[in-house]
């Protein structure tokens, strides 16, 4: 669906294959389902990554194991049961009935939004570092529209976005940012540190910040 992409069929060499979009009959989804060739291939609740972001991804990864040769079958088990990759929506651990996610690759506003809309529930989201240039009305208004508590770790970013937040507390450290969001998260609920901007150029050299990389090991030593 997205217009740039479709864009690139006019450069391409080889046969182009459409996923969730008006021309696909290959690989899509619905509110229940994801589909191959118009069947359906595996229940939307089965998959371990949230959002539909991620149900995007899927499909293009179903169409091309699919072109590959792959059956139906190893298709929707290899979907049932990827976790995803390290740092993006990663599920850490559940303290008190409240989630953990590390989204570190999450370096650009737009992610940010991504794994705000992907993972449902009560949320508490830490950010923090330095803009790479992008406009924060979007993120702003995501956080403010769904009722998210932002923890922010001091730094220029966090003096950027703050002001236009309507539920927004500072911390010093990623610990602090975590033991803060861990005592105001509403239960049930989850936590997600997503930077929404450049983060460890700014965080890693400075003194004071050497648990600026340690989310998982944090997380895990919650009580």
């Amino acid at each position: 669906k997205d217009p740039i992409s479709s864009s690139l069929k006019i450069k391409s060499q080889g046969e182009v294959h459409y996923f969730n979009s008006e021309d696909s009959k290959e690989a899509y989804f619905d509110d229940n389902y994801l589909y191959l060739n118009q069947n359906p291939l595996i229940e939307i609740s089965k998959i371990l990554l949230k959002g539909p972001h991620n149900l995007e991804n899927a499909c293009a990864a179903i169409l091309a194991a699919h072109l590959a040769g792959l059956s139906p079958k190893f298709i929707s088990q290899g979907l049932e049961n990827f976790k995803g990759l390290p740092e993006r929506q990663e599920l850490i651990c559940e303290v008190n009935n409240i989630k953990y996610y590390n989204d570190r690759q999450g370096t650009a506003v737009d992610a940010t939004i991504k794994a705000l809309n992907g993972i449902f529930g009560n949320k508490t989201l830490i950010f923090g570092g330095i803009n790479k240039g992008m406009s924060i009305d979007n993120l702003a208004q995501t956080i403010n529209q769904n009722n998210v508590i932002a923890v922010g770790i001091k730094s220029p970013f966090c003096t950027e976005l703050a002001p236009h937040l309507n539920n927004y507390h500072q911390a010093e450290t990623l610990t602090d940012a975590i033991n803060l969001a861990s005592k105001i998260t509403k239960k049930p609920g989850c936590v997600i540190f997503s930077p929404a901007c450049e983060y460890g150029p700014y965080f890693n050299p400075l003194t004071g910040h050497e648990d600026a990389e340690n989310f998982n090991k944090i997380a895990l030593n919650l009580t």
